[in-house]
């Protein structure tokens, strides 16, 4: 639960700094944002989604 935590804080990290790539504690998060909505995955697995409509 701990490393899901840290991996959604990186994330958000990634999010508001505008970067498509982040590394920071042993979490590799990557950012992919098209006209569809944002996606999130860590190690290429997802864990975050947001679709438009």
């Amino acid at each position: 639960m701990r490393h899901r935590q840290e991996a959604m804080a990186v994330a958000l990290m990634a999010v508001q700094t505008n970067q498509d790539q982040l590394q920071v504690n042993g979490c590799r998060i990557h950012v992919v944002k098209n006209q569809k909505g944002l996606r999130i995955s860590e190690n290429h697995q997802e864990i975050f989604r947001i679709t438009k409509k």
